[in-house]
């Protein structure tokens, strides 16, 4: 891609600029991309603050958008993605529509907020119905584990039976035919993401730190896996193998938030301190409040270091 325009700054320059579209930073193949992520942020307000930040390293390119209270997840695409029409809508919006690309991320986040919506619903009525049998506290735990699990199964972090068949899947398609043995394995996966075994059903299990599947004491030997085969609830296996089908990528994580309240006693609440905050609402408090407050920090630093930085001998010259 031809340069539009140089842009020279203090302390450092981006390789492509076009007011108002985007800042674009090359880096040779294989070059760190977050770093340069990292550099056009701090360069950013020297360029007007730009909707779009651009890295590339001539083999992967990432659009970060810069919209606030919208996500600033990377599009990402390489070379052998550019003759897709979806890379080269993006490209032409890169060019020429900026504002295109803050519609595209509206839709989909209200995209993922009806997709959330519709999840948090359904463990919400299963909530209802477990804690008339559970301790509110378990059911609120195993929910979470339930919902993490289907997450970081769709997004790649645990192993396929096959290809189109998740671990997570396979058990709730069985859940209802063998519901004593459902919570066996359920059981046995948590261990296996608690580090406590290496494998499940022979595939090798990575660990999930965050003590999100450690055994909880207060349990008091207790499984963390409620054995729901003692309701008789067909409506539950269902609502799980549905939940396993959908694809969880586009599930919003303040799900967790919404699935810990539901299932907790209501009088319980204030003494927990369990709340849900949208991430409009988050993104509302922390980019003023933390992010722009680091940017100026790191503009600050970076003009200090400069200097410094000039003096400092060539890589490949003999040190003194």
């Amino acid at each position: 891609m031809r340069k539009a325009c140089s842009a020279p700054l203090a302390g450092g320059r981006a390789d492509v600029w076009k007011r108002g579209h985007f800042a674009w930073e090359y880096k040779s193949k294989g070059e760190n991309l977050e770093k340069a992520y990292s550099q056009l942020l701090s360069y950013r307000g020297g360029l007007g603050n730009p909707p779009l930040l651009v890295v590339c390293d001539f083999e992967q390119y990432r659009i970060y958008p810069q919209y606030p209270n919208l996500p600033a997840t990377p599009i990402t695409f390489t070379n052998a993605d550019l003759e897709r029409s979806d890379v080269l809508r993006y490209l032409e919006w890169l060019l020429h529509t900026p504002d295109k690309f803050r519609e595209f991320l509206e839709d989909q986040l209200k995209q993922r907020e009806t997709i959330t919506e519709r999840r948090a619903n359904e463990f919400a009525a299963m909530a209802d119905v477990l804690r008339a049998h559970f301790d509110p506290m378990r059911v609120a735990r195993f929910l979470a584990r339930l919902a993490f699990a289907l997450f970081v199964e769709d997004i790649g972090l645990l192993p396929r039976l096959a290809p189109d068949l998740t671990l997570f899947r396979h058990l709730a398609q069985n859940a209802q035919q063998f519901p004593h043995s459902f919570a066996e394995y359920l059981q046995q996966l948590f261990d296996a993401m608690n580090g406590q075994r290496s494998d499940f059903l022979l595939r090798r299990i990575p660990y999930f730190n965050g003590s999100i599947f450690a055994p909880d004491p207060d349990e008091n030997g207790k499984p963390e896996v409620l054995d729901l085969s003692q309701l008789n609830q067909t409506a539950i296996f269902e609502t799980i193998e549905q939940a396993s089908a959908a694809d969880w990528r586009f599930v919003n994580p303040t799900i967790f938030g919404t699935l810990f309240e539901r299932a907790l006693d209501p009088t319980k609440r204030a003494q927990l301190g369990a709340h849900y905050t949208s991430e409009s609402d988050i993104r509302l408090i922390v980019e003023p409040v933390l992010m722009q407050p680091l940017y100026a920090l790191w503009e600050s630093t970076r003009a200090e270091a400069e200097p410094l930085l000039q003096r400092l001998p060539a890589a490949d010259a003999t040190p003194a």
